[in-house]
């Protein structure tokens, strides 16, 4: 069969960036959040949250999340209400007069974009205050240093390798360096900034949230011969680079456990917990939530604006799965765990 001509590479683009990102944002707003001016009354116990979009509680539309998330990025509210952050801080509402909840995560961002909030005063500038203030703050940033890579510049870099550009060794070389930006972010500025007040510091490992998917359970009509040729680009390429990313989050993973010896600071190993149970899928991510839903039919640009918007395609965790980061948060602080039924 001849190779299809290079249009087919957008297909390949719409379909991979379904499976493969933390850093997946369909709506149109950023959804950036700069936390309201306080409330009149200062609130007895201050939580503050920090990281990228399992932070922000990114939420794809149709899902039961959605309208939380939405009101988050709309600035309706200083967090999303069903994201892990928001559900620490009921275990906290009985023993003080007022919880106060903030929250400066964004999708999106990698560790450099964490570290640019704390020098930008303009843009946010009660961000040194809410710190310092804080009694409680969580912390989960890191995936998007490598994640990112392969979406940068219209996922040219992951197109590039699924239609064969681009080799693995090129690819790596980018994770690298996004993992050594972690690395000088994390010991010489994110860790020093969020321990500059009392607060006790929650620090998140980074999950796989593809470990029970099985790129084989894709069904297509392969009768069609672009559906055939693009599927199988995926099929067979899509678990090598998946591979790799996760062995450069778990390198992440283990600096984090390795470089968080500092007052008040305890890392909070989701990863390890997420690794250790049989039934993480369905907390993880949509897609391991009903792998019915995992058949392409067709493929064509109608087909695929269908599934962009599709929860089931969505890598980030489900509100059961927020539910679940949050328990392991509250184990480590010692708190009652929630309810998952």
């Amino acid at each position: 069969m001849a190779k299809p001509k290079y249009k087919f590479l957008y297909l390949i683009f719409a379909v991979v960036m379904l499976f493969l990102s933390f850093t997946i944002t369909s709506c149109g707003k950023s959804d950036e959040n700069k936390p309201n001016d306080p409330t009149p009354t200062t609130p007895s116990f201050n939580i503050v949250g920090f990281g990228d979009s399992i932070s922000a509680g990114y939420a794809v539309q149709n899902s039961d999340m959605y309208n939380s998330y939405m009101a988050y990025v709309n600035g309706e509210t200083n967090i999303n209400d069903m994201c892990f952050t928001n559900l620490i801080a009921s275990a906290y509402a009985d023993e003080h007069e007022s919880v106060g909840i903030k929250s400066y995560a964004k999708s999106g961002d990698k560790s450099s974009d964490l570290v640019s909030k704390f020098n930008d005063g303009n843009n946010y500038p009660n961000l040194g205050t809410d710190v310092n203030n804080a009694d409680i703050i969580t912390l989960c940033i890191g995936a998007n240093n490598i994640l990112g890579v392969l979406l940068e510049n219209n996922a040219s870099n992951l197109v590039s390798y699924i239609s064969g550009f681009t080799d693995l060794n090129t690819i790596e070389t980018q994770f690298q360096n996004g993992l050594e930006q972690f690395k000088t972010d994390y010991t010489n500025t994110i860790i020093p900034y969020l321990t500059q007040g009392q607060a006790k510091i929650y620090v998140m490992t980074i999950y796989d949230p593809f470990k029970y998917f099985d790129a084989n359970e894709i069904r297509y009509d392969s009768t069609d011969s672009t559906t055939n040729y693009i599927a199988n680009l995926i099929i067979t390429k899509f678990p090598a680079i998946k591979e790799l990313a996760i062995s450069y989050l778990n390198q992440i993973n283990d600096y984090i456990k390795n470089n968080s010896d500092y007052q008040n600071v305890t890392v909070v190993d989701v990863n390890a917990v997420f690794e250790a149970i049989d039934n993480a899928s369905k907390y993880s991510t949509y897609i391991n939530a009903d792998s019915s839903k995992l058949d392409l039919g067709r493929i064509s640009y109608t087909s695929i604006s269908k599934l962009s918007n599709n929860k089931y395609f969505d890598p980030h965790p489900t509100s059961l799965g927020q539910k679940f980061i949050a328990n392991i948060f509250l184990q480590a602080m010692g708190k009652p765990l929630i309810n998952l039924q």
